[in-house]
């Protein structure tokens, strides 16, 4: 399958005092490489704008003529990680707003204590997220990323969190949770992300504009 667009991801959260690759470090190659990219993606969690900045320079001075760009994934709303209802599901689908008992802004964690439970690769960044929301993390449970969750797991975390507001996750997790999750724990929420671009709209939007084109032409027609 031939390539349209080379895009480039770069944590800034899991960027690292010094470059190094393995077996030393976690990289692959080494950051001069960057220069075989169309677009040097910075992602952010809860790095601070210190942290951004170096990353930036970094790849600029690795990757000179690269574009970089900077996005922010922010968190948009709580929603209740529970099998929702068949109604809810019918309305949500013909466009009719969710109840608002089954979500809540994602200021609504300023001054609870919760327990976050999680199987992501970077489960740090995501308990920074909510502290920086104001959320007391009481219990944190870290799982191995991609974990398959069993009902003992449910109700381990479940028992742990028996002295907090909510258990709180992502929704990489609540898909696998959700259906586990004890009737007599408190509620199991996940986190909604919103996408903010901060740095560099325009050299992603001609990178989506190649994407877009090389589908129309390569996409099969109905014989």
């Amino acid at each position: 399958v031939s390539r349209s667009v080379d895009l480039v991801l770069v944590s800034a959260d899991s960027w690292p005092d010094r470059v190094r690759l393995l077996p030393a470090g976690a990289f692959r190659e080494p950051l001069e490489s960057l220069r075989r990219a169309d677009v040097v993606v910075v992602t952010v969690k809860a790095a601070t704008a210190d942290v951004v900045t170096q990353v930036v320079q970094a790849i600029t001075q690795s990757a000179p003529g690269v574009p970089v760009a900077v996005i922010r994934l922010e968190p948009d709303q709580l929603r209740l990680a529970v099998t929702i209802p068949a109604s809810v599901e019918r309305g949500r689908a013909k466009g009719q707003a969710v109840p608002a008992s089954l979500t809540h802004a994602a200021s609504w964690l300023s001054g609870r204590a919760i327990t976050v439970a999680t199987a992501i690769g970077d489960p740090a960044a995501f308990a920074q997220q909510l502290r920086g929301l104001g959320a007391t993390i009481r219990h944190e449970l870290r799982f191995p990323d991609h974990h398959t969750f069993s009902v003992a797991d449910a109700r381990r975390i479940a028992t742990t969190s028996r002295d907090v507001d909510g258990v709180v996750c992502t929704l990489k997790d609540a898909v696998k949770l959700g259906v586990l999750w004890p009737r007599e724990a408190p509620p199991l929420w996940y986190v909604s992300q919103t996408v903010v671009v901060e740095r560099g709209a325009e050299a992603l939007n001609r990178a989506f504009v190649r994407v877009l084109a090389a589908r129309v032409t390569t996409a099969p027609t109905a014989g």
